[in-house]
């Protein structure tokens, strides 16, 4: 295979991103596999059938396709009617080690006033100078805001910010007694937006705020909740507090912390999208012949968009499969793993190779695995079960979060149900 070829199978799995609409020939649908009760309809829905605006969650590991199947929902949303403004706050945006409303509500305000722009609806704030005027006397004396032009001055402001932990604490400072004037703004914005997209027979706005789920969760200096509870618990009131329908993404592990019911109340019980089964339910270690085929099928289409056969990126069929197994049905770490072996082992993949990328992965986990975290895995790996109480809270959540333990949503009763990460299953021995 020559350097283009290869070029082209590495960049047909970049894992990095989700689907666009223009590649729907390589989406592949693993709900049947994965247990789902079709989250997509149900985040729709619910826009489509409230009167007015709504505040929604998606949680699931990361990488276990959540960006996608925000993507059909905002394709299914735009073709009845809404503006789906989509709002990935990826690491150009915050820092997603640092994270609080005031930068989440500049992005967003930047995000909309770009989309509405490119729809040739063009908004003013008057106060929006007020606005600029007073950041700049606070904190940002030393950086040149030299237009009123919302996405310019914003994109200014968040270069500042984010590669500064000390300019991002006087930020915050300054926005936080502020916060209800930007609050404002973003609502004018959105007001005259609706009403202009009204005239045109639209039926709204849709804002799609994405990757606050890979956010660091960590306790606050105070020590009583952690930084993903006070964003998605303390500050839900303000995230809720735009006059048009939103969805969030929320990381998984708060979802099995002691917050739990407060975020429920905010945002209703979060779909969850999980992994797909690729084996069967513990301790049965047999291959689930549906997820395997879905998870073929998924690196078929990716190969005949790079122009190869099967024969020529894999050694053989069971090479695939292990690199499947071995994902645990991860969809973006089965891209992970592929690339990875593209590199470390060349073309076509081999068992040798396949091997110094799964021993890589062991030895990861190994590194941040404790013996605290044993008889949680044990419990995963003999019974499927996850039994999470005051005492070990800090790790069931640090191992979700990590994705030593996946879950998955499957069986005769749509019961939850967990497997140990097959790179973290050799720390068991």
């Amino acid at each position: 295979m020559d350097l283009q070829t290869q070029r082209k199978v590495f960049a047909a799995f970049d894992g990095t991103r989700p689907l666009t609409p223009e590649e729907g020939d390589l989406y592949v649908d693993l709900d049947p596999a994965r247990g789902m009760q079709d989250t997509v309809t149900r985040l729709v829905q619910t826009i489509v059938l409230s009167p007015g605006s709504t505040c929604q969650a998606l949680s699931g590991h990361k990488g276990s396709g959540k960006s996608t199947e925000l993507g059909r929902a905002g394709a299914q949303l735009e073709g009845k009617g809404y503006l789906v403004v989509n709002c990935p706050l990826k690491e150009e945006d915050i820092d997603l080690n640092d994270v609080d409303f005031p930068e989440i509500l500049l992005a967003i305000i930047r995000r909309l006033a770009g989309r509405l722009r490119e729809t040739g609806i063009e908004v003013k704030p008057s106060y929006l100078a007020e606005r600029w005027r007073m950041l700049q006397d606070l904190m940002f004396r030393d950086v040149t805001i030299d237009s009123l032009d919302i996405t310019t001055g914003l994109a200014t402001i968040h270069t500042a910010i984010k590669g500064s932990p000390e300019m991002r604490d006087r930020f915050r400072k300054a926005m936080e007694p502020d916060t209800g004037n930007w609050m404002s703004l973003a609502n004018d914005l959105i007001g005259k937006a609706v009403q202009d997209l009204g005239n045109k027979g639209k039926n709204g706005i849709v804002l799609i705020v994405d990757d606050l789920d890979k956010m660091t969760t960590r306790p606050l200096p105070a020590g009583a909740i952690t930084t993903s509870e006070y964003l998605f618990v303390n500050r839900q009131p303000q995230l809720a507090g735009f006059d048009c329908h939103v969805i969030y993404t929320v990381p998984l592990d708060l979802l099995y912390s002691s917050a739990a019911p407060k975020l429920a109340q905010g945002f209703g019980c979060p779909p969850v999208v999980p992994m797909t089964k690729v084996r069967n339910h513990p301790p049965d270690r047999a291959d689930c012949g549906e997820g395997m085929a879905l998870f073929r099928e998924l690196v078929a289409r990716r190969l005949r968009k790079a122009g190869v056969c099967q024969e020529e990126v894999f050694e053989n069929t069971e090479v695939l499969d292990d690199i499947i197994r071995f994902s645990g049905g991860q969809p973006s770490e089965l891209m992970l793993l592929l690339r990875q072996a593209f590199v470390r082992g060349g073309f076509p993949v081999r068992r040798k190779g396949l091997e110094l990328v799964k021993a890589e992965s062991r030895r990861t986990y190994a590194l941040m695995l404790r013996s605290g975290h044993r008889p949680i895995l044990e419990e995963v790996r003999d019974k499927g079960a996850l039994t999470q109480g005051a005492d070990n809270e800090k790790e069931v959540r640090e191992l979700l979060f990590s994705r030593a333990v996946l879950a998955y949503i499957n069986g005769s009763r749509d019961e939850t149900w967990y497997v140990v990460n097959p790179a973290a299953e050799s720390w068991l021995k």
